[in-house]
């Protein structure tokens, strides 16, 4: 697995991504029918990437990024010798639940002590 160079990472190498043209037909091929299948597949991982994908991206380009994701995983497998570790149909959930995605209110961040970047005190309490 040392033939790739590290830092292009395995779809930039297999051209599977969508910046990239070229590269070998048939793996893309056979990533995209691979990726098929497992969108279908119930209760995994991949499944419920690609509903998350394709309710905003439509789902021909969700299975892109699927197929991207299988072979990226297929890379690491073969790299590192591990076995596949399907993270389940609610890995999106747990996820959402532990990391914090909204940043502050406005009203915190705005504060007279705090103005804003490039405002000075006296122009932000005169508002």
């Amino acid at each position: 697995m040392t033939r790739a160079p590290a830092s292009a990472g395995p779809t930039a190498c297999a051209r599977a991504c969508p910046r990239e043209s070229g590269g070998t037909p048939w793996l893309k091929t056979t990533l995209i029918q691979c990726a098929w299948a497992a969108a279908r597949k119930n209760g995994g991982y991949l499944q419920a990437q690609f509903h998350r994908l394709r309710s905003r991206h439509g789902a021909k380009k969700a299975i892109g990024a699927l197929a991207a994701s299988i072979l990226t995983a297929a890379y690491h497998m073969l790299k590192d010798g591990t076995l596949y570790h399907d993270l389940g149909p609610d890995h999106f959930d747990r996820r959402a639940k532990t990391v914090p995605r909204h940043s502050p209110p406005k009203a915190r961040l705005c504060r007279p002590d705090n103005p804003p970047r490039g405002v000075t005190r006296d122009l932000f309490l005169s508002r």
